[in-house]
């Protein structure tokens, strides 16, 4: 296998409720069901390898909820941490240089 572990930086969880709030989409034009293999707190569940989320508390494109969502939703028994950068946005976490790099290099490093 070469696929070591996953990194959500800035993720949604739900591909529906973004798609709800960023373009207004009714539930008439499309359904959760039909997007749900598409989110990723539905796939992540699947995932058996060690999992890193990072999110800004000030994301407004994607909201922090999001990623807790997927966070939460990692089973049991997978490696997990979860990652939130005080005062980032979506665009702008890269910035955040220690708080962003230093959990990013560890879980890279640790998961190779």
């Amino acid at each position: 296998e070469s696929l070591h572990g996953i990194i959500f930086e800035s993720g949604f969880a739900s591909i529906y409720d973004m798609m709800s709030r960023l373009f207004r989409i009714s539930g008439s034009q499309i359904t959760p069901e039909f997007l749900s293999e598409y989110s990723n707190d539905t796939r992540i569940r699947k995932f058996k390898k060690p999992v890193l989320v990072i999110h800004g508390t000030l994301d407004w494109v994607i909201p922090m909820q999001q990623g807790k969502l997927i966070f939460e939703n990692i089973p049991d028994g997978i490696e997990k941490k979860l990652v939130l950068i005080e005062g980032a946005g979506h665009n702008n976490i890269f910035s955040f240089e220690d708080e962003y790099l230093t959990p990013l290099k560890e879980f890279i490093n640790k998961n190779k």
